[in-house]
């Protein structure tokens, strides 16, 4: 049976070589690709689902790949839907079809966290700054959003590094604390004689630990790292014992076909940038199938699909810039349209899209799950982008939950419109009137009256709401705050 792994492409700052796939190594068969010319290349990003491996749309055989987490071999049930993972194989150039030889997963932090943040969204772990945005999934974390995190809590991040090496998180998992905590990312501050470096506010102490894949000069600034040791005390130096020197690129060696999505971490021009650190060149030949040129700069979100080359640049064929997603409907699922893989959500159209991540949260658990797993009536939280035509909102993520007494109709997203002197405004299509008796709270998570909630109200004010609904587009809220 062909076990596959859906992903969404979006790079990381460093390469993370290995692949997709069941468990057990070994060669991989040969694959005879259907139609098209097979290309060797490379695709990081965040899983997006279980079932046939689908990268950005294309689907990858995966049943002699290959799955190592965090540079030990691993099966592929230990990979969770958001982490980012590093898929090499070939594709078929008329992105239907390819075959994976190997995943990589590496976590970018792994620690206490020291502090949280709720009105910019940020945590610090390890040193680290770590963006969280709508379309970050928590795992083991209750509530499901940064307002479950506390400070001491233990968690895994997985994410996008980006500009000033703040990591923009695509998966958050409150774990055990660990005998041995990970930190990855770019040495800088090094003191060769103290054998003390900084990643982030973090300071290493490299005194005594093993050194892998450093020339005979040793660590140098710039250098990206895979750091391992136990749990500093307060304010003190991380005491290593491994660190690692990662190398390669990310869209991998010349010629190499690959697709990067991640953070514009360098604008020289929007013919010549960065994504996730990897060089990106555009041509006269270069298609942009979302957004524009323009809409490249520092901190945007593209994806980029090309063919690497001889000087170790990648060639765009096509880009996307990313939409933020910034739009959250939950409730049961009253209409589906299989043809066009849309739902009906709170009276909304939900459209689907390739990279559309999907997870079973419910008591059934199905893996794989995927759109056809949907019925009317399932509970669904979803997440997106504002669509047009039509389409309320477009889906980068839909899960499954159990609808039951605790589970609460909800929508976040911008205000679009507002009515103030009755109590209500108007999210992701969905009027939403506010209860006399409702819990309203401010960014910083403080109660308030109704009065003063409308007063800190605007067009465009970003907010959630959780209540229940009588008709199709309405919500009376029970809960809501600034977001």
């Amino acid at each position: 049976m062909t076990r596959t792994l859906t992903l969404l492409l979006v790079a990381q700052a460093t390469a993370l070589v290995a692949a997709c796939g069941g468990g057990g190594g070994g060669s991989v068969a040969a694959v005879v690709p259907v139609g098209g010319i097979d290309r060797s290349g490379q695709s990081v990003g965040p899983v997006t689902g279980f079932g046939s491996v689908f990268v950005n749309g294309i689907e990858f055989d995966t049943r002699q790949a290959t799955v190592t987490r965090n540079g030990q071999s691993a099966p592929e049930r230990d990979l969770k839907v958001g982490q980012i993972v590093t898929v090499v194989g070939t594709r078929n150039d008329t992105r239907t079809t390819g075959t994976a030889t190997s995943i990589t997963y590496r976590t970018n932090v792994e620690g206490p966290v020291t502090a949280v943040n709720l009105s910019t969204k940020q945590l610090t772990v390890l040193g680290q700054t770590v963006q969280v945005d709508d379309g970050t999934v928590f795992e083991g974390v209750t509530p499901a959003d940064i307002t479950g995190v506390a400070v001491s809590d233990n968690v895994e991040v997985s994410g996008l590094p980006g500009v000033n090496g703040v990591i923009l998180a695509t998966h958050i998992e409150k774990r055990a604390a660990p005998a041995t905590l990970e930190l990855r990312g770019t040495v800088t501050l090094l003191d060769g004689a103290m054998k003390k470096f900084s990643i982030g506010a973090q300071v290493i102490d490299y005194n005594g630990a093993t050194l892998a894949n450093f020339p005979a000069a040793g660590i140098a600034n710039g250098d990206v790292v895979e750091v391992k040791g136990p749990a500093p005390a307060a304010n003190a130096p991380l005491q290593a014992t491994r660190v690692e020197k990662e190398g390669g690129s990310p869209a991998g060696g010349s010629g190499a076909h690959s697709e990067i999505e991640g953070l514009v971490t360098r604008f020289a021009s929007s013919s010549d940038f960065d994504v996730a650190g990897q060089k990106v060149i555009t041509n006269a030949s270069t298609r942009f199938e979302e957004g524009a040129a323009a809409d490249i700069k520092l901190g945007a979100r593209a994806e980029v699909e090309g063919t690497v080359d001889g000087n170790g640049a990648l060639v765009a064929e096509t880009i996307q810039v990313k939409a933020v997603s910034n739009a959250r409907i939950a409730g049961q699922i009253t209409a589906i349209d299989a043809g066009q893989k849309r739902l009906t959500v709170l009276g909304q159209i939900i459209a689907t899209a390739a990279n559309t991540q999907y997870e079973d949260k419910s008591s059934v658990r199905k893996v794989p799950f995927a759109f056809g797993d949907l019925v009317t009536n399932n509970f669904v939280e979803v997440r997106g982008v504002p669509g047009t035509g039509g389409v309320d909102i477009v889906a980068t993520r839909i899960e499954r939950q159990d609808a039951n007494a605790s589970t609460s109709l909800e929508v976040r997203g911008k205000i679009e419109s507002l009515d103030a002197a009755n109590f209500k405004f108007t999210v992701t299509g969905v009027v939403v009137t506010i209860d006399a008796a409702a819990e309203l709270k401010d960014e910083e998570g403080l109660v308030v009256s109704r009065a003063a909630f409308f007063a800190l109200l605007r067009v465009e004010t970003q907010i959630r709401a959780r209540g229940t609904s009588s008709s199709p587009a309405t919500l009376t809220a029970t809960e809501a705050r600034l977001d």
